[in-house]
């Protein structure tokens, strides 16, 4: 699935089906941040196949780790935009760790399913 929104549903489901263990703000991102290897592949090296190295577990696990460090500094903005559309979380590192961790490696393990026919 090179480059879709498409990750945003099932996430946004997840969310709000594990609300309280889950932080939203930090899954919705994670979901789709390893497409951006994917748009860049699609504009500059078309020949290329779309999942590179960040559709790897590893590197996916590096990304969840430096998106968490992210997330968490941006947490009260975050915060607040999520208060705005009338939600309310309360977010820890953990919490958001284990939400990046879960985006990331559900994007990877989708990925089977949806390129292989």
């Amino acid at each position: 699935m090179p480059f879709t929104p498409f990750h945003l549903g099932p996430a946004l489901l997840t969310s709000f089906l594990f609300f309280q263990l889950l932080d939203l703000p930090s899954l919705l991102i994670t979901s789709v941040t390893p497409d951006i290897e994917g748009l860049y592949i699609i504009l500059f090296t078309p020949s290329v196949p779309h999942h590179g190295l960040i559709h790897t577990y590893l590197i996916a696990s590096i990304l969840a780790l430096i998106l968490a460090l992210v997330l968490y500094s941006l947490k009260g903005v975050t915060g607040k935009m999520m208060e705005k559309m009338g939600l309310f979380q309360l977010s820890s590192f953990p919490k958001i760790l284990y939400t990046s961790i879960l985006g990331t490696y559900s994007h990877i393990f989708l990925i089977p399913s949806f390129t292989q026919r």
